[in-house]
């Protein structure tokens, strides 16, 4: 128990997940020989950056969840460094003792026991890119007008937000992405929307990225 939430690890289908109040935050393989793949679709498509913009070199991720990503980003991208915000010390603790992080360690990635924001808040460093991967349980962190502003002052020139968020294209689920795709059109020049699990309607709540910069996005 912490003040987040009920934390749990458990096992699947050779998948263990890293569960707050029983809803799932991350996960990894438990095959050594896929340790470094991505299990869920949203987190493959944060590449969509790297193919926007191959110059990126730095990356900020708010939420650290069980660090699939940054073992996934440290070995495919070996000229970047990232930032990790993960503003639970508990958290960081069951991912030393059950997803490997002591062994992920590196000079290239910075592990940050903060809340996102309130670091971006405090901080001159600036980022090619800047992912919003924030959850507490089913609470989406950081989606709000002010929380917009503070990461549009912490990407470089031509860098890219990406945020994930929980929500249906179209119909009565979607008001959280009508909401949030206004609001980044109104702080960006340029905005695009991907649905990271094309087999489901668009009726369906799911993981959508939503993609916001100051140069052409693809």
């Amino acid at each position: 128990k912490t003040e987040y939430g009920l934390l749990q690890v458990t096992e699947q289908s050779g998948q263990r997940f890293l569960r707050c109040d029983g809803h799932i935050e991350s996960a990894v393989y438990t095959d050594s020989a896929h340790a470094d793949a991505l299990v869920f679709p949203y987190m493959q498509r944060f590449s969509y950056a790297f193919a926007a913009r191959p110059a990126i070199r730095r990356t900020l991720l708010l939420g650290g969840g069980a660090f699939s990503y940054p073992r996934y980003y440290l070995k495919n991208y070996p000229n970047c460094t990232i930032d990790v915000v993960e503003i639970s010390e508990d958290v960081l603790k069951i991912d030393e003792a059950y997803f490997g992080l002591n062994d992920l360690k590196t000079e290239r990635m910075q592990i940050i026991a903060e809340d996102g924001f309130s670091y971006l808040k405090e901080t001159k460093e600036t980022y090619d890119l800047i992912i919003n991967d924030a959850f507490l349980g089913s609470h989406e962190e950081g989606r709000g007008t002010e929380d917009l502003q503070v990461i549009h002052d912490h990407l470089n020139k031509d860098g890219i937000y990406m945020v994930n968020l929980a929500s249906s294209l179209k119909g009565i689920s979607s008001f959280s992405y009508q909401h949030l795709s206004a609001e980044l059109k109104e702080k960006f020049k340029y905005t695009a929307v991907l649905q990271c699990e094309e087999e489901r309607s668009l009726y369906e709540k799911q993981n959508l990225l939503l993609i916001g910069s100051e140069e052409t996005l693809l």
